[in-house]
């Protein structure tokens, strides 16, 4: 397996052979941009007047969105810890003790299929909690931490200056369809339902009048249905 080059190989080679695999050039560079990223984080948030704290990895089970990693407890037979998969109660726990602004490159262990942005089992994240503030004080503190690192990081590429723009959220659902719109795209969802009703488009004409998620709609006084076509 030659560390030189950009050749692929199979998944099951590259972590046999994982210590060369490390080598190659485009491994080494993510390993090198990933540990400057977490300084730059760790060093925006201080100036910030943030304070880092750990917080306990064996822990308790919390209600979460996933399912918990368990280990079992060889002091007490039977019995297990939780990895956590997040640092919610700990954290919440410093804000009532008065530490009113805390920070951590938080392990997050949550027993879920892979995404395309996380491994599967665990990820990092930026985790910070704040005591006796407002939304905008949250939006004030973190938004020049994050653009300063796309900045920093983005090797040339235009960053959204601060404050990023705000969407409501029933405003990105009628328009984008979600709640975390791409807005590299330029499609927008249109309500093409009046242009369609009745129309001889049989297709979307039958569509509009019989569904039954329409006359739900006009019931509860919230207009139209949506016969959604997506446009430039």
């Amino acid at each position: 397996m030659p560390v030189f080059g950009d050749t692929e190989y199979p998944e099951d080679i590259r972590l046999k052979y994982r210590f060369l695999d490390l080598r190659r050039e485009r491994l080494h560079k993510n390993i090198v941009l990933r540990s400057n990223v977490i300084a730059s984080l760790r060093r925006r948030m201080i100036d910030q007047g943030f304070m880092e704290f750990q917080t306990p990895i064996l822990t308790a089970s919390s209600p979460e969105g996933a399912r918990d990693f368990l280990v079992p407890s060889r002091m007490h037979p039977g019995k297990f810890y939780a990895l956590p998969q997040a640092p919610q109660m700990f954290k919440q726990l410093l804000m009532v003790a008065g530490f009113d602004r805390y920070f951590q490159i938080a392990p997050c262990f949550r027993d879920e299929d892979a995404r395309a942005d996380r491994s599967p089992g665990e990820f990092y994240q930026l985790d910070f909690e704040m005591s006796f503030v407002t939304q905008e004080d949250v939006f004030a503190a973190i938004e020049p931490v994050l653009h300063g690192v796309f900045e920093e990081f983005g090797q040339g590429r235009t960053v959204t200056p601060y404050p990023f723009p705000r969407i409501a959220y029933r405003e990105s659902m009628l328009k984008y369809g979600s709640d975390k719109p791409d807005l590299r795209n330029p499609l927008v969802i249109t309500d093409v339902t009046d242009i369609f009703r009745g129309s001889g488009f049989g297709i979307f004409a039958r569509m509009i009048e019989g569904a039954p998620w329409c006359a739900l709609s006009q019931r509860r006084g919230q207009g139209h249905g949506r016969a959604a076509s997506s446009t430039a």
